[in-house]
């Protein structure tokens, strides 16, 4: 007698979306479907394959831990995920509700000084689209600078040294620090000496 193997359905399946960074996103399962269940992964009208690259044709497979972190993706872009997954006989689930999340901020590549003087030092940068906050690292000490992106350091001595750097946070968590920047007050202008005396000699 002929035995027919028969599969219950697949569960719709549960993603969250996460970890992000600056070209990587990592997709993961969270419902009980059994080990080896396959799965179709959307983003917009691409698809995850079994490297985490997106790619244009759809792909089955079983993700590895019951999660996959999709690469080559860009900085600061949001991407929305769906998935399905299929039972032994290749019957589909609909589809899980979409999730989604941003890749994190590339820092700013340049900072500038406009305004140096003997006591103050002004820092600017490109402001950034979504940025929800700009950390700026002044001496060490980590600065929240909100979503302002110039930083006046005062209080300071003339003729010294001081350093900086920037990172952004966006919706998808904080991002790397950028280069070092060093940067030095201005000198003291010289005054006019006080209480010089002069004398006339008499030949």
């Amino acid at each position: 007698e002929k035995v027919t193997n028969k599969f219950t359905l697949a569960l719709k399946p549960t993603i969250s979306v996460g970890n992000a960074n600056e070209t990587s996103l990592l997709v993961s399962f969270s419902e009980n479907n059994p080990a080896g269940t396959q799965y179709l992964i959307s983003c917009g009208s691409q698809y995850v394959n079994a490297q985490g690259s997106l790619v244009s044709t759809p792909v089955w497979f079983t993700p590895q831990g019951r999660n996959i972190t999709v690469n080559g993706l860009s900085p600061n872009t949001s991407y929305t995920f769906t998935a399905k997954a299929k039972n032994g006989e290749g019957l589909e689930t609909e589809a899980s509700d979409s999730k989604s999340s941003r890749t994190l901020a590339l820092p700013p590549q340049t900072l500038v000084f406009p305004v140096i003087t003997q006591n103050s030092i002004k820092v600017e940068w490109a402001s950034i689209p979504d940025a929800a906050r700009y950390d700026i690292e002044v001496d060490g000490q980590i600065v929240n600078n909100g979503t302002s992106n110039t930083y006046t350091h005062s209080g300071l001595q003339p003729e010294t040294s001081h350093t900086y750097r920037v990172r952004i946070t966006n919706a998808g968590g904080t991002g790397n620090w950028g280069t070092l920047y060093n940067q030095s007050t201005l000198m003291n202008n010289p005054g006019m000496p006080a209480n010089i005396q002069t004398s006339r000699s008499k030949t």
